[in-house]
């Protein structure tokens, strides 16, 4: 029953996250490329879009009359999903994140970081899609910032693995 309650909450958003998520990618990659005439801007938009593609598939819970008796099974899918979803996000720095501009870089920072902390009252319910949804996508930042091996970036590097431990810390006390 819990679980049951858990996964309808989950996919109670789904719709309404898409939209803002689709919003929030395009505009960004639309600015990047203004200024920044990067084609890995356009190679990450069309990733992302090809990853709205598996939107059918969560969409399917609202359609499946036994829901609720194969919540076990949409908590799972949700987990993937979600797991992809972020992943992908935390290929945009590795795909176009500029070295030598960072006001951008903060912009990007700042926009991945508050997309995660956004995000995570929506999957807040079950611990699984917490990790599925925060990690990877923060992962994927700071490391393409460690990467970059200048002491800003470190810094960088080291206040987005910080904020990821903030968002698990308080994430975890919902439950």
């Amino acid at each position: 029953r819990v679980l049951r309650e858990q996964v309808t909450s989950l996919y109670a958003t789904s719709g309404s996250s898409t939209l803002a998520d689709t919003l929030l990618a395009w505009a960004l990659c639309a600015f990047f490329y203004w200024r920044l005439r990067d084609p890995m801007v356009l190679a990450w938009a069309g990733m992302h879009f090809l990853q709205l593609m598996r939107y059918p598939r969560m969409a399917a819970y609202h359609r499946d009359p036994h829901a609720a008796e194969r919540s076990a099974f949409w908590a799972r899918r949700q987990c993937q999903e979600l797991f992809v979803y972020s992943t992908v996000w935390g290929l945009a720095p590795w795909f176009f994140m500029p070295a030598d501009d960072l006001p951008m870089t903060a912009l990007l920072m700042l926009l991945m970081l508050g997309l995660s902390s956004a995000g995570v009252p929506a999957v807040a319910p079950r611990w699984p899609s917490v990790l599925c949804f925060v990690v990877p996508m923060t992962v994927g930042l700071s490391s393409a910032l460690l990467w970059r091996a200048d002491g800003v970036h470190v810094f960088l590097a080291a206040a987005s693995a910080l904020h990821l431990g903030a968002t698990l810390h308080f994430a975890r006390q919902q439950h």
